[in-house]
């Protein structure tokens, strides 16, 4: 990475800016926000894949509802349509 050279200063050339913050967020964000939805998604019965974190299934009877976390995309799956509505309202009500 360069820094710009409207930014350069002639008296010193081998001096840089500082950065106050990160240029592309806190690298922590996305961490946050997965601990945040994935205990949420705990309090509504999922339980997590023990082959892949970011897996969480609940089973109630014969329906079997999937939500897969992957970066910034969330996945839902189920085999009865009506509990994958029910999951997206309740989601878009917290979050």
């Amino acid at each position: 990475m360069e820094q710009p050279s409207v930014f350069i200063n002639p008296a010193h050339p081998n001096h840089v800016c500082k950065l106050h913050r990160s240029i592309y967020g806190l690298k922590q964000a996305p961490w946050a926000r997965f601990s945040r939805f994935s205990s949420y998604l705990v309090t509504l019965d999922f339980v997590g894949s023990k082959s892949d974190t970011s897996l969480f299934l609940r089973r109630v009877a014969t329906d079997l509802l999937l939500v897969l976390i992957h970066v910034n995309d969330i996945i839902i799956t189920d085999n009865e349509s009506w509990a994958a509505t029910r999951l997206i309202q309740e989601l878009s009500r917290k979050f």
